[in-house]
């Protein structure tokens, strides 16, 4: 195994200066993801999930050998780490030995529920997160049919606020505008919008709706400092915004 810690590149290293990828793939299914390319594998193949072997304790070796503290870690770029069906004590193993050895982690899952069990692990310097995509809180969009309901994930996202951690959320790909401007407006518990667009194909029909990117990117921007929300704007919708602009 190549070191399971690394260094993040290009559009990644909006969202972490350290990343790992506990496991080999995604049950979720989301028809948007792009980690199947960049792992050179079929769709199928990628949905058939096992913990990277030896991953516990390689990050164990990786973090006393290069003495690595005081730093974030994400979890994680080509894989969720809190996958559907399978048993996740590699996760919560993985989190462990990253706060035991000083650092703090950056978490991002559609996962819901399945990642209370590990809150008590979770304090102030670290950062819990949900993606969110659709504009209907009650069940899987049918871009991502094994992932939890967005209302889960927002449940779980009030309770790690509630237990003093750091929360986030990551409006990317966006699908539905409208459900990202209602999520701005009432996301009291949510510390930092991380907001995108859908890259590498055709804009859905409702950003078209609304205008394009562009007119998406400046009204959540309005929203976000209308409610006071701390945002960050991803920097391929920064770029529509300043084309629109003629900046």
């Amino acid at each position: 195994m190549n070191k399971p810690i690394y260094e993040p590149r290009g559009r990644a290293r909006e969202y972490g200066e350290l990343a790992v990828n506990i496991y080999t793939g995604c049950n979720h299914g989301c028809s948007y993801c792009y980690a199947p390319a960049v792992l050179h594998r079929g769709r199928e193949e990628f949905a058939e999930v096992r913990p990277r072997p030896g991953i516990v304790e390689e990050v164990q070796r990786q973090l006393e050998r290069e003495k690595i503290s005081g730093r974030t870690i994400f979890l994680c770029f080509t894989c969720d780490p809190y996958p559907a069906e399978i048993d996740t004590t590699e996760t919560r193993e993985v989190i462990q030995a990253i706060k035991d050895s000083g650092n703090s982690v950056r978490i991002l899952t559609k996962g819901g529920d399945r990642a209370r069990r590990d809150f008590d692990l979770l304090g102030p310097s670290d950062w819990f997160g949900v993606t969110f995509t659709t504009d209907n809180l009650f069940r899987p969009a049918a871009e991502e049919p094994k992932a939890a309901p967005p209302a889960e994930r927002l449940a779980t996202l009030e309770q790690a606020k509630y237990n003093g951690v750091q929360t986030w959320v990551s409006c990317e790909p966006v699908l539905y505008p409208n459900a990202v401007y209602s999520l701005i407006r009432n996301g009291w518990y949510i510390d930092l919008f991380k907001i995108g667009k859908l890259n590498h194909a055709a804009p859905p029909a409702e950003i078209v709706k609304a205008g394009g990117w562009a007119a998406f990117g400046e009204e959540a921007e309005r929203l976000c400092r209308e409610h006071g929300r701390a945002y960050y704007i991803k920097e391929d919708l920064r770029a529509e915004m300043e084309k629109a602009r003629g900046t």
